[in-house]
């Protein structure tokens, strides 16, 4: 064996330590399989140099050939896995190309879906402030509705009442919501005919129902409401208003009450009429005649009585069709009767009045009534010296009581001083008193005993009087 010094074949074989040293370290940075191939390739080629550099690649040349040979299978083994992996970081490549472009359109879209987003979201701010708004509107009027606006179950079950319901009933809303609304019907037949009525129609317009309120006085009501029926036509809820027509009822009834008597007025004044001028026809006819003059005068007297009869029925007349003309209203009553006896001189008579800031719900002439009753005291009630004025409440209503300390009034007497055509002429403005305080529904009787004065009571039911100042409100 002897050693070949070629410097090209020394060169060779530094050549491929060096590419070995640096597949291995590219090996244990990547754990790639390619540096193991470059490796293991001039690892052989390094062999083959050093059987050239010791002359053995003649003497075993057939392993010589071998190593080359598989040196270059290994090289090509090598390439075929590289273009292998070229071809797979190709493809890699591509699918990252394909993938960004997919990324870049989803980030395109998401910048696009960002600004919708933005937009929906602003939209749904200033949707929100509309709402807000509008709630607060909505509030604002649901807080300041006069009408009851209420929603009930289809059962009668209150889900719902605006702040109204305090001034209607008495009731805070928070106290009668998740209660049944039949509490509130004194006849719960009525509440079934409007939920039948409502049944058939779908609707009620300005249906009248008598409530309870809080304090178990009664309200005369309109009601208009509707059903609200589910996605599938079934009845869920009701809802509407409730106004309180209490007064507005009373008014009408007062005006249809007072039309009435007007028309029996008059035919009545009529009839006192026409009786009058048949009679004064007739002594007119008499008087013709030749008669003594006694007798004549006799004639004349009653001729004048007759006139004085007529004026009277006429100027009567006049003042009973003043009754009605303005609808009633809550009159204070002390107010009414300072008012009524301040057209009368009363210097020595003492006056007791006790009312409590007590108002009813009267016709506006309820100050001509306490007039009556006072200028009866001066014109009849001879040595009188005090009159009062004072009320008491029970557990169906209200008596108002004038009373003075004069003469009594006979039994038989206390009814007759009310009728019109009372013999002595003292009974027509206790008969108006008392045809006024009808209207609405008010009672005026003499109640006086033996030897304690004369009293007239005036009887309120409930519903009709209430309290202004420290007492509650009695609203019906």
């Amino acid at each position: 064996m002897t050693f070949n010094a070629d410097p090209v074949t020394f060169i060779n074989l530094a050549f491929c330590v060096g590419v070995v040293a640096l597949s291995l370290w590219w090996y244990g940075k990547t754990k790639s399989r390619t540096p193991l191939f470059i490796g293991l390739a001039f690892g052989l080629f390094g062999i083959s140099h050093t059987f050239i550099l010791f002359g053995l690649n003649r003497q075993y040349e057939q392993i010589y050939i071998l190593v080359r040979m598989a040196a270059y299978a290994i090289v090509a083994l090598g390439l075929f896995f590289i273009a292998l992996d070229v071809i797979h970081r190709k493809k890699a490549e591509d699918d990252l190309l394909h993938a960004n472009e997919e990324l870049r359109a989803a980030n395109d879209q998401l910048r696009r879906s960002a600004a919708e987003l933005k937009n929906n979201l602003e939209e749904l701010n200033r949707k929100r402030e509309e709402l807000a708004e509008s709630e607060k509107k909505f509030r604002s009027i649901f807080n300041s509705l006069i009408d009851l606006y209420f929603q009930t179950d289809i059962n009668g079950t209150i889900l719902m009442a605006s702040p109204s319901l305090k001034l209607l009933s008495g009731w805070e809303p928070e106290e009668l919501i998740g209660t049944n609304v039949v509490a509130l019907y004194p006849d719960e037949k009525q509440r079934r005919a409007l939920v039948d009525e409502l049944k058939r129609n779908g609707r009620v317009q300005d249906y009248l129902v008598r409530l309870k309120n809080r304090a178990g006085y009664y309200i005369n009501a309109s009601v208009n409401c509707h059903i609200i029926r589910d996605s599938d036509g079934n009845p869920v809820l009701i809802e509407g208003t409730i106004r309180d027509v209490t007064e507005k009822k009373a008014a009408e009834d007062a005006l249809s009450l007072a039309q009435k008597k007007l028309n029996l007025l008059n035919t009545v004044t009529f009839q006192d009429i026409q009786n009058a001028v048949f009679s004064l026809n007739g002594y007119l006819e008499l008087q013709q005649e030749e008669i003594p003059g006694e007798v004549q005068k006799d004639y004349v007297t009653r001729e004048r009585e007759l006139v004085g009869t007529i004026s009277a029925s006429l100027n009567f007349a006049a003042l009973y069709q003043t009754m009605g003309q303005n609808p009633p209203g809550w009159q204070n009553v002390h107010h009414a009767f300072l008012y009524g006896i301040s057209h009368l001189n009363l210097p020595d008579i003492t006056r007791t009045i006790s009312l409590d800031g007590l108002e009813i719900y009267a016709d506006p002439m309820l100050e001509n009534i306490f007039f009556t009753l006072a200028e009866n005291v001066v014109t009849y009630a001879k040595g009188a010296t005090e009159i009062s004025l004072t009320y008491r409440e029970d557990e169906d209503g209200l008596t108002i009581s004038f009373a003075d300390n004069g003469p009594a009034i006979p039994p038989a007497m206390k009814e007759k001083i009310f009728e019109r055509h009372y013999e002595r002429k003292r009974g027509a403005g206790l008969f108006l008193a008392r045809e006024i305080l009808s209207l609405t529904g008010i009672t005026i009787h003499e109640t006086g005993g033996p030897h304690s004065g004369a009293r007239f009571d005036l009887r309120v039911k409930k519903g009709g009087y209430r309290f202004a100042g420290n007492k509650d409100s009695l609203h019906g």
